[in-house]
């Protein structure tokens, strides 16, 4: 009989494995949250776990939700705790915010560009955009459906197919309309948008677009303008 690792219990022609691992016999951690999810994870508790996308050299610490298909938090941040806007090319890319192996409740930080282009190299995924504004936290929901981002050699080149919201939590497009997108930072700011923005992020050519770097970040919502965020986060789900 094969041997099960890393805790793994023998089921059938394969092994049941706990968090964070997957593979056939538990050998490996999961590539992202979603396939804690298909590995049976379905329930809607949440925490910080390793994943290892199958091009990342090493594993790296991020939020995942069981339920929802499995969903992959790289981003998270509460506005009044952080300050992102003078954050550099070399900043973003390795990664912003709390160490989640000291801060594990930390939602505050971003995993970095080369992390967030190994996870989204590995199939078609939904970008969900969840913010929140008013001292109420109404929440705004942004769907984007086959969200990319391209490795560092292409600017971290962000496209989307299609756009999309929904009527508990509206939201319009606050990425330019027209992808791709570059990233923009001080220290790679080939299109200048960084410094007339005053804030990194994805911008169109004409530097348009909504960061979620800037301070404050802003998103624009149906008959209530654009207002100002205390809360968004990046969320990932495999399709």
């Amino acid at each position: 009989m094969f041997r099960c690792e890393n805790g793994g219990t023998h089921n059938g022609t394969r092994c049941q494995c706990p968090l964070p691992f997957a593979g056939t016999h538990c050998q490996r951690y999961m590539k992202d949250c979603t396939e804690g999810f298909e590995n049976g994870h379905q329930d809607r508790h949440q925490g910080i776990y390793l994943i290892q996308p199958m091009t990342s050299l090493n594993p790296f610490l991020v939020r995942c939700r069981f339920d929802w298909g499995g969903v992959t938090y790289p981003l998270s941040r509460r506005v009044r705790d952080t300050s992102w806007s003078s954050v550099t090319w070399t900043q973003a890319k390795d990664g912003l915010g709390d160490d989640l192996a000291v801060a594990p409740d930390s939602r505050n930080y971003f995993v970095g560009l080369d992390k967030l282009y190994q996870l989204l190299s590995q199939g078609s995924y939904v970008g969900l955009i969840a913010s929140s504004y008013s001292t109420s936290f109404i929440g705004i929901s942004a769907f984007f459906f086959n969200f990319t981002v391209g490795p560092e050699s292409s600017g971290y080149r962000l496209t989307y197919d299609s756009f999309s919201t929904n009527a508990i939590k509206p939201a319009l497009n606050g990425l330019n309309a027209s992808s791709p997108l570059l990233f923009s930072a001080s220290g790679n700011d080939g299109n200048g948008c960084a410094e007339v923005r005053g804030a990194p992020g994805w911008y169109g050519s004409d530097c348009s677009g909504h960061s979620m770097f800037a301070d404050p970040p802003t998103w624009p919502v149906p008959d209530q303008g654009t207002p100002v965020l205390n809360a968004i986060e990046l969320a990932l789900t495999r399709s």
